[in-house]
């Protein structure tokens, strides 16, 4: 593996210091310009071809943004963000490779907690990385209305989806590191159904 330090010193040396001013998706598009690419949805393009790549720029780019908006994750927020902890009873959720126990057929890999009836789905290209936060009934149902009013935003191409991202961590003052519906509680789901409602009108 690679040392940080290494990894910067090389994208020092194409960019120039400046790189470090540029978020994640800035890197990305420069790294792909660099080499003559196509730089539409350059970050998703990077994680599809250097993962490895793109899981350094993607920590540095989340330490970044926690220093700037002054945010402290503690690391059983992280574990519960990561699925791997029930947010509910902090007892740690049950991996099901297998979701048909639930569901009654299997609808890939779930991060379960039984006790309190809450869990989340896993990313199909990674098995084992959760959709975010295990959520109860209530939570399940107001993550599905929140993804039914912020999509459309990027879906209609008012936004590109990257676009649409960073605006709504704009919207709610905190990183894009942690924007996402799946990592999110029951007042911030209802906060993103009402920017978006006045957004789309």
């Amino acid at each position: 593996m690679i040392p940080v330090n290494q990894i910067h010193y090389k994208f020092e040396k194409l960019w120039g210091k400046d790189y470090k001013r540029k978020d994640l998706h800035g890197v990305c598009k420069s790294i792909l310009r660099a080499m003559g690419r196509n730089d539409r949805n350059p970050v998703e393009q990077v994680k599809k071809e250097w993962p490895a790549v793109a899981k350094f720029l993607e920590d540095w780019n989340g330490a970044v943004e926690e220093k700037h908006h002054g945010i402290q994750i503690t690391k059983e927020q992280k574990l519960i963000f990561a699925g791997k902890v029930c947010p509910y009873c902090k007892k740690p959720s049950e991996y099901l490779k297998d979701s048909t126990p639930l569901y009654g057929k299997d609808y890939g890999p779930v991060y379960i907690c039984w006790p309190c009836k809450s869990w989340c789905g896993c990313h199909k290209p990674e098995p084992t990385k959760s959709l975010g936060r295990l959520a109860n009934a209530e939570l399940r149902q107001l993550k599905s209305a929140a993804h039914a009013a912020f999509d459309p935003i990027y879906k209609s191409n008012l936004k590109s989806r990257h676009e649409a991202y960073a605006w709504l961590s704009k919207q709610l003052g905190i990183p894009i590191k942690y924007t996402h519906i799946g990592m999110f509680g029951i007042e911030t789901c209802k906060k993103v159904i009402e920017l978006c409602k006045f957004e789309l009108a």
